[in-house]
């Protein structure tokens, strides 16, 4: 082998461990942000979601699981947020789960709604 063999082996080599070291910082980041907004979440009880619409998976943090009192193990899905928010009724769900005003076009503005927790129904 020549010392040019040597020298390309020692520069993957080092290119590599520094790709790994760089990776391994990147997701401890990612880690320490997911920390602080779940953290965030929890001190301000507020909750999030994502909506992956291409399959039609819900995703929701920790502390929305929460705050619609279902257990972790549970599959979100609109229905269960249905379940939960009384007073949108004027919201229904269609065959691949968006939701679509029903009656009229809904108006630009900011909306409540009451959460009914399980142990208020009745």
């Amino acid at each position: 082998m020549s010392t040019n063999d040597d020298e390309a082996r020692l520069l993957r080599s080092v290119a590599l461990q520094n790709a790994s070291s760089i990776l391994i910082a990147r997701l401890r980041a990612e880690q320490r942000q997911e920390a602080y907004l779940a953290e965030a979440q929890r001190l301000s009880h507020t909750g999030s979601f994502g909506w992956r619409v291409a399959t039609g998976e819900i995703v929701w943090s920790e502390e929305t699981y929460r705050i619609f009192q279902y257990d972790r193990t549970t599959t979100p899905t609109v229905e269960s947020v249905l379940q939960r928010v009384h007073g949108i009724g004027h919201l229904s769900v269609d065959h691949r789960g968006a939701w679509r005003p029903v009656v009229g076009r809904a108006k630009p503005g900011a909306r409540g709604h009451i959460l009914v927790q399980p142990a208020c129904r009745d």
